[in-house]
């Protein structure tokens, strides 16, 4: 009796077992493939309860949301001949599960692939353009060209991108050492040219000044000369006014101050006549 027992509960949880084996759940967020053996039986898009043969059915579980993937860096060459290395992040659906399990199996090599893709379609839309174009406002119409063959390539593995984007985009270390060193030249010129451009302005600044003053000590030379000029023309107008009024007490009076002048030393020696016309108010008694 128990050993029927045993049977009956081996049999109820071998069978609780396949009936749980049997049945998995499809999620909103996902798309499934049933597999039987090799062989694909059916793809499930709607979310809900589902069954499969235990141990001959497989699932596959892929993600139907909007994924993202920031792809391997890329060198690519600039229609210039130009090195530059870009970062790109793409955004894309699965929209075909089967035929995306058989092109690429797993979203890691799909990104391998997408790199590659990415890679291709930026070479060959690059290398019509020149580097500069893609830091100007053609970037946008540049990107365009580049998404649309992503999108066009990508359509073989069952996959929709929808966005391509450069996140990062950085010259080699060689090309980035020569426009370090061309922007250095030209910055060098630049202010080459700023101080040649400061020296010029310099002189003439200074010839200006050295005209102005030139002129200003000319004018203040003559408007001297005038004011002495008619100072002296005063001087010798009050002086003849006063010789005219008195002649003698001019006379002597100049006789005075040449006298002042002579014999102001202390060690003065003169050697003259002593009926000389200088001593004669001297030689006078009276």
């Amino acid at each position: 009796m128990r050993h029927k027992i045993l049977i009956s509960l081996l049999f109820i949880l071998t069978l609780a077992g396949c009936v749980y084996s049997s049945l998995f759940s499809v999620y909103q967020t996902e798309k499934v493939l049933v597999f039987q053996f090799s062989e694909h039986k059916r793809t499930i898009q709607k979310p809900g309860l589902n069954w499969k043969i235990p141990f001959i059915q497989r699932i596959v579980r892929y993600d139907r949301r909007l994924q993202g993937d920031t792809l391997l860096p890329m060198e690519v060459t600039a229609g210039d001949q130009k090195k530059i290395i870009i970062d790109l992040y793409a955004r894309y659906v699965i929209k075909d599960p089967f035929l995306f399990f058989r092109t690429a199996t797993r979203s890691e090599i799909f990104r391998e692939r997408l790199t590659s893709i990415a890679k291709s379609a930026m070479q060959e839309v690059l290398g019509r353009y020149a580097l500069s174009k893609l830091l100007s406002k053609d970037r946008a119409m540049i990107m365009k060209q580049i998404q649309q063959k992503v999108l066009f390539e990508s359509k073989k593995y069952g996959v929709e991108v929808r966005d391509v984007r450069i996140v990062r985009a950085d010259l080699p270390k060689a090309n980035s050492d020569a426009v370090y060193r061309r922007m250095r030249s030209d910055r060098e010129r630049i202010a080459k040219m700023l101080r040649a451009t400061g020296d010029e302005e310099a002189r003439k600044i200074q010839a200006e000044a050295d005209k102005d003053r030139t002129i200003l000590l000319a004018n203040a030379r003559r408007d001297a000369e005038a004011l002495r000029g008619s100072g002296d023309a005063k001087a010798i107008e009050i002086y003849a006014k006063a010789f005219k009024k008195d002649p003698l007490f001019f006379e002597f009076y100049r006789s005075l101050e040449a006298y002042k002048k002579s014999l102001s030393g202390s060690n003065t020696a003169m050697v003259l006549n002593p009926d000389s016309e200088f001593f004669k108010y001297l030689n006078r008694s009276n």
